[in-house]
């Protein structure tokens, strides 16, 4: 059962991936831009505008090391940037580097920022959260299911109405549950599938919503699986 569920969210991590990405491949001529084009505007006519323009390109044609050396660079001398650890993040993620992301956007919720608002503070816990869940990918290791728990719940008490948080928490939590013998675990995991599901339909995402649907029944197969494996079914 284990096995199924691992299978499923690798298919989701795939499709996640598909929708947020290109995969055409990026020309010369597509990368370089004549004219300055960066995430941090603020920076140009500046000493660092040629650094900023450097990771924009580098991160848009997919050169991921290079995004992370000019955001490094860029770290050094300003490292009181709440945009800049977020950037280098995204690129540490790309690179396949989940550690390196994971420290990264712990370092912006550390940060005094005016930028933090309530909305930002649980999209960076979500983002910490989605790192441990592909850690766990990688390592079939449960601990990294258990490690983002706390970071999809501190996303919620940021954003009640935020059904992905919903959703990936309660992947986790079934992963936790089935892994450790939990049933109390396995049934809050599915819990959390439905509000996600509800919360979707509320918010008109009709494409997450059936989605959501055929999440929430796979996992209650899975548990009817895990009641009839232990000895639980009636």
């Amino acid at each position: 059962m284990y096995k199924k569920i691992i299978i499923l969210i690798i298919l989701t991590l795939v499709i996640l991936h598909n929708e947020s990405f290109s995969w055409e491949f990026p020309t010369e001529e597509k990368c370089v831009s004549l004219e300055f084009k960066t995430d941090y505007m603020y920076l140009k006519d500046t000493p660092d505008s040629e650094l900023a323009q450097g990771q924009y390109n580098a991160f848009h044609c997919g050169k991921y090391f290079e995004a992370v050396t000019y955001n490094t660079e860029l770290i050094k001398r300003h490292p009181d940037d709440f945009w800049l650890y977020a950037a280098r993040a995204q690129a540490k993620s790309a690179l396949g580097d989940q550690t390196g992301a994971i420290n990264d956007y712990k370092k912006q919720l550390s940060m005094n920022s005016e930028y933090k608002t309530p909305d930002r503070i649980a999209n960076i816990n979500f983002k910490i959260g989605f790192q441990y869940v592909s850690l766990h990918i990688k390592d079939f290791n449960v601990e990294y299911a258990q490690k983002a728990i706390p970071y999809f719940t501190e996303a919620i008490k940021n954003k009640p109405k935020y059904p992905e948080a919903f959703e990936w928490r309660g992947r986790c939590k079934y992963i936790v549950g089935d892994k450790t013998s939990n049933l109390q675990m396995i049934n809050s995991g599915i819990q959390d599938l439905e509000y996600a599901k509800e919360q979707y339909l509320q918010l008109g995402y009709m494409s997450d919503y059936k989605k959501a649907i055929e999440t929430y029944n796979e996992h209650l197969t899975y548990k009817q699986e895990y009641l009839k494996k232990h000895g639980l079914s009636k």
